[in-house]
């Protein structure tokens, strides 16, 4: 075979993670596993040079890429069946991390540990053992074909937008919910794929993409996995969120809202109310009201877009709990805390945190004896 094709995740950052494997596909870490998987001397040559092609500031080449392999690691250029289970793994993957590393309480450190979607950017790239040169093809408004690389000279230098995480880990429950999903209801999976895709567009951390984009493809997401109608959409969002994530009995809370033109008094969850405020937020900007930095924060103290990613993560657990019956449980929950961040000083936060449901759990150790 003359011609080579590779897929792999420039900047996701395995450290010392070895390879993830969904069954179907895994990805590797070229670092610690080029030795096993590549035996052709050549090839390792030419795919360390198309590796080394991306580099750091301060570091140089950058280290502990993700190779994705569908099937055997043959190399081979993949079909459009196989270039969507690429496309799948990208979204698994994203979730799966964020859920993990991006939902931890507000801190001055938290930063280090988490990820965007830029670090779940693919590259891919057709490449010969002979040739030294290669191009790219890139743009999705204007296709623009760039050739004359050379992989011994050329350097792409990694944004500074871009986060290098301390280490990588994922949600298993999480990642095991999708794979689930995917083998047992398709449907809902592709359902569920889809509200992840749209919420990863929304996740970039570039300074090019704005909030208003980001409420509005935050909406999407929501819209995607809640099913939302077609009308009444906001008040459909307020019942389900209170439904999905408030608790019986949880203590409620007067707000004043606008029905239209009118202004009127409502009762509800402080997650109620979030919901209320986050999508008339969102139809402020498309009715394109003058905004104001301030109306991105709920209560002036966590943003909307912070919380709607807590929200997210915790929808999808909801629906896997709802689809898959007796196989996945979600035991987490989302309420507002108060906290003290004590550097640099000791300052009083609040927010909504994402946790280990102690409430839920203790429900369903006492049912659990009250069967025996």
């Amino acid at each position: 075979m003359n011609n080579f094709f590779i897929a792999y995740f420039p900047y996701i950052s395995l450290k010392d993670v070895p390879e993830i494997d969904f069954g179907f596909a895994k990805v590797w870490n070229f670092d610690l596993k080029k030795n096993d998987y590549i035996t052709d001397q050549r090839l390792l040559e030419k795919i360390e040079k198309i590796i080394n092609v991306n580099v750091e500031l301060w570091s140089g080449s950058i280290r502990n890429v993700g190779i994705i392999s569908v099937g055997s690691i043959d190399f081979r250029e993949y079909n459009e069946e196989e270039n969507e289970i690429i496309r799948q793994i990208r979204h698994i993957l994203f979730i799966s991390f964020i859920a993990k590393n991006n939902t931890v309480r507000p801190g001055p450190n938290v930063g280090f540990s988490m990820a965007t979607a830029e670090n779940f950017d693919v590259i891919y790239q057709n490449f010969s053992l002979d040739g030294e040169n290669f191009s790219e093809q890139t743009g999705e408004i204007i296709n623009i074909n760039a050739g004359g690389y050379n992989f011994s000279r050329t350097k792409f230098q990694k944004p500074r937008y871009i986060q290098n995480p301390f280490r990588f880990n994922i949600d298993l429950e999480m990642f095991d919910g999708v794979l689930k999903l995917r083998l047992d209801k398709p449907l809902v999976f592709r359902k569920v794929l889809n509200a992840i895709q749209i919420f990863m567009e929304s996740y970039y951390n570039t300074p090019y993409l704005s909030r208003n984009a980001r409420v509005l493809l935050n909406a999407s997401a929501f819209e995607i996995v809640l099913s939302l109608p077609e009308i009444q959409q906001r008040k459909v969002f307020k019942e389900k969120i209170k439904k999905l994530i408030s608790f019986d009995g949880e203590r409620e809370y007067s707000y004043w809202t606008k029905i239209g033109k009118q202004s009127r008094k409502l009762k509800g969850t402080i997650v109620e109310i979030w919901a209320d405020k986050f999508y008339s937020l969102r139809n402020s900007i498309i009715h394109g009201n003058n905004l104001i930095p301030q109306d991105f924060i709920f209560k002036n103290f966590q943003y909307h877009l912070d919380i709607s990613c807590l929200v997210f993560i915790i929808l999808l657990k909801k629906q896997f709990e709802k689809s898959l019956g007796n196989d996945y449980e979600c035991n987490y929950e989302i309420k507002w805390d108060k906290w003290i961040d004590e550097f640099p000083i000791n300052k009083e936060n609040q927010g909504f945190v994402y946790s280990i449901s102690t409430r839920r759990l203790f429900e369903k150790f006492i049912k659990k004896h009250k069967l025996k």
